[in-house]
């Protein structure tokens, strides 16, 4: 808190992953003036009562309010939290995200409109299409749904396109409720797959020369999750449901990315995506999640670069930036915190 109360000028933003028994906690910075990038300010776990959730539904809200506030430890005052920007996610199972060009919103193909780039049109008077378009593809009725979505202009958006998160109003309003009780302000909700990959592109550029491929492999609660990487833009998403058994969903995931690598056309794209004309082999593999549901299956990173034929980088929550001292990290794999990582991110770039 130090810096959030001697420091002028920056955005402070925090991104809150709540799991079935912790909650973890990325804090960030960012100058509110020129193309600076983030500072990590904070980075923090609270252990959480197994009571204190059902499944990915938190079922005792107060008991995720406390943890939260744990979790953000010294960082957190009074002071801070009425000026913190809060993002949360939603396991994928919970939430649908998708992307829309925004030539096939309504209102933007308006002659009106026309003239005008992205940046100049406001994201409210886009909600009746935005709404529609989500109540189509989620099949929830339209009191029931909550929505919310973004525009694509960050270093790691489409400039083009508008993304959107939609899920039951149940699951946010459980999320909303616990961020109350720590005293926060909830701005946004985000799928877990899609902040875990905002973390590890981050991360990638710190590795990578900004135009070499490589691959980001996210192992999650429900799916094991893997995205193609191509001139700093995600091409491919795979994924394979995690099963009792994780070797045979590695397996899964692994012929999918083969038969993909070596064909000339895939239906697995993003949407408005053609398939690729060449195939280069990556040169990296990213790995995030919860790496400790691999290892105990018996898989080593060292399997996952074999398997892929590349070298592997297991997330670090720990990138600084500005010459500040590195954070003291929690006790657990900096891997498992791409997603809180990820969420603050969106955080202090929105």
């Amino acid at each position: 808190m130090k810096y959030l109360t001697s420091l002028c000028g920056r955005r402070f933003a925090a991104g809150i992953d709540i799991h079935a028994d912790s909650v973890r906690a990325v804090a960030m910075s960012r100058a509110l003036s020129g193309n600076d990038m983030p500072c990590v300010e904070h980075i923090g776990l609270a252990e959480l009562p197994l009571h204190a959730m059902h499944g990915s539904q938190i079922a005792d809200p107060a008991l995720v309010s406390a943890a939260i506030v744990q979790a953000l430890g010294a960082f957190y005052t009074p002071r801070s939290a009425a000026s913190l920007r809060v993002v949360m996610a939603l396991a994928p199972a919970a939430c649908l995200i998708t992307t829309i060009p925004y030539s096939q919103l309504p209102l933007v193909t308006q002659p009106r409109w026309a003239s005008y780039g992205p940046e100049a049109w406001r994201l409210d008077l886009l909600e009746p299409g935005v709404r529609a378009h989500a109540e189509a593809l989620a099949g929830i009725e339209g009191d029931a749904l909550a929505l919310d979505w973004w525009h694509g202009r960050t270093p790691w958006g489409d400039p083009d396109h508008l993304n959107f998160a939609a899920a039951t109003r149940e699951h946010i309003d459980a999320r909303i409720d616990a961020a109350a009780g720590a005293g926060l302000q909830l701005v946004a909700i985000e799928v877990e797959s899609s902040a875990a990959l905002r973390a590890c592109r981050y991360d990638a550029q710190r590795e990578m020369p900004a135009d070499a491929p490589y691959v980001v492999l996210w192992v999650g609660e429900d799916n094991l999750h893997l995205w193609i990487v191509r001139d700093a833009r995600p091409v491919r998403e795979l994924q394979a449901p995690m099963q009792p058994d994780i070797a045979t969903g590695w397996h899964q995931l692994l012929a999918r990315y083969t038969r993909f690598m070596l064909s000339e056309t895939d239906s697995l794209s993003f949407v408005g995506t053609p398939p690729l004309p060449t195939r280069s082999a990556p040169n990296a593999v990213f790995v995030a999640g919860d790496l400790q549901r691999l290892l105990e299956a018996g898989f080593a990173l060292e399997d996952i670069g074999a398997a892929l034929r590349c070298q592997v980088f297991e997330f670090d929550a720990g990138c600084q930036c500005d010459g500040r001292p590195p954070v003291v990290l929690p006790e657990t794999r900096p891997a498992a915190l791409a997603v809180a990582f990820g969420l603050a991110l969106r955080g202090v770039w929105q």
